[in-house]
């Protein structure tokens, strides 16, 4: 009879083992491509609505952004960290002034786009975008530089205006 309290109780943890690691794996597959479950705010399949300008937010890549894209083409740098996507609807031919500023250690560039599927480059810089604009959507993308193979993510702030 003992011994068939142990082999319970040993089935119990392989029971328990097989059931934790279920749930890990799980849980790797909840992240999608990035550091969130996809399809949270900020990824290329669900950007962040700026609804109103000016519009200030301020995020950090290392744990709020996606590895949803590698480059914007023809642009060359590695953008391979971590980054977060911003749209935009226009209802009329406006300026838009997007900046984004970071702290020392951190370096996350700014992307422009007409189109996140395929990605449609307009412009990319390393802080500031002026940029004329008629009516329709627009994307933002903030994004990490890697060099040399290390992401330098980390805390942003992104401002918007708009003017006619």
């Amino acid at each position: 009879m003992r011994n068939n309290g142990i082999v319970r109780a040993a089935a119990v943890r392989i029971a328990l083992i097989f059931i934790s690691l279920a749930g890990i794996a799980a849980l790797a597959s909840n992240c999608g491509s990035g550091l969130l479950p996809e399809g949270a705010p900020g990824s290329i399949a669900n950007p962040i609505l700026i609804e109103s300008a000016p519009f200030t937010d301020t995020r950090d890549t290392s744990v709020q952004g996606y590895y949803d894209v590698d480059a914007y083409p023809p642009d060359v740098r590695d953008m391979g960290g971590p980054g977060v996507f911003y749209s935009i609807v226009l209802t009329q031919d406006m300026t838009l002034s997007a900046g984004v500023d970071c702290d020392a250690g951190t370096d996350v560039d700014l992307f422009l786009l007409s189109s996140l599927d395929p990605l449609v480059l307009i412009e990319a810089a390393n802080s500031t975008i002026n940029r004329f604009l008629t009516s329709g959507t627009y994307y933002l993308g903030v994004d990490t530089l890697v060099v040399t193979g290390v992401e330098k993510a980390g805390e942003y702030t992104l401002t918007c205006s708009l003017s006619l």
